[in-house]
């Protein structure tokens, strides 16, 4: 907090006024971050087919957190952690989760999608999402070039799958992934 403060140029008590804990600041870099990929997506995943909205909208969000590795790696070791306030699925971060995945939700658009997958593809983005952020994490290549391929053709893959979705018969498998996410309670 000392640091925050000096690199903020104010007293330390005026940085606890505004930040009461470290994981205030953490929450505040969440919403920020959110924002962002809002705004963002809004503008990029605008139009297009669905593979460029799901693509911009995955790239979106690791173009905003590029920059951020150094910080993302330090709470790593609290992002999975249940009861922790900080973690991915903590009761504390439900309203950053839900913001992410309203946030893909709009990229998808009005995509024609059987309601039950309607109502999860944007959670499953959200999912995928995470696993590029943790890959990112790792990634030494230039500009996280990996990263990005990757993200690229999990977009892909993640239409296509979607498209396959329609076909007649496919129900059957929709409906056990679909219900194990249910039983997971994930989505």
């Amino acid at each position: 907090m000392r640091e925050i403060a000096l690199r903020a140029g104010t007293a330390l008590g005026s940085a606890y006024y505004y930040f009461p804990s470290k994981d205030a600041i953490v929450f505040a870099y969440y919403d920020q971050v959110q924002d962002e990929h809002e705004r963002l997506c809004a503008l990029r995943a605008a139009g297009g087919d669905l593979s460029a909205r799901v693509r911009a909208s995955l790239r979106t969000k690791l173009e905003i957190l590029q920059g951020d590795r150094a910080l993302l790696g330090a709470l790593f070791a609290r992002l999975g952690k249940p009861n922790d306030p900080l973690g991915v699925f903590s009761e504390s971060t439900r309203e950053q989760r839900t913001r992410s995945i309203e946030t893909f939700a709009r990229a998808m658009g009005d995509e024609r999608l059987a309601q039950p997958l309607r109502s999860a593809a944007p959670a499953l983005l959200w999912f995928i999402h995470l696993g590029l952020i943790f890959y990112m994490l790792y990634d030494e290549s230039p500009g996280q070039r990996r990263t990005f391929k990757l993200t690229d053709a999990a977009a892909g893959i993640f239409v296509t799958l979607l498209k396959l979705s329609r076909i007649p018969g496919m129900g059957a498998l929709q409906r056990r992934v679909l219900g194990a996410l249910a039983e997971a309670q994930v989505l």
